[in-house]
């Protein structure tokens, strides 16, 4: 999780820098812009991060367990799952 932090964190400064608006008029879009694109960025990590807590076969902690109850799995991830039971994401 770590490296997946550092990189949308470096990622987020350079957004900023490259569209941080010179006056305060355009500044709502940018950061609606902003704010979308990494709210997106952010829920992908953490569905890429969960898929290894969801597929390991771990049992040793309760930690692991509860990390693989279906209730800790985010939406997007839980349809994902779903699919590829009948159509997996690559040959």
């Amino acid at each position: 999780m770590e490296a997946s932090a550092l990189a949308l964190v470096e990622m987020a400064a350079a957004m900023i820098s490259d569209q941080l608006p010179v006056t305060r008029a355009s500044m709502d879009i940018v950061a609606a812009r902003f704010n979308d694109a990494f709210r997106y960025r952010w829920e992908r990590a953490i569905d890429f991060l969960k898929l290894h807590y969801v597929l390991s076969t771990r049992t040793d902690s309760a930690y692991w367990l509860e990390h693989r109850t279906s209730a800790t799995v985010p939406p997007r991830l839980a349809e994902l799952l779903a699919l590829w039971r009948h159509q997996p994401p690559s040959r």
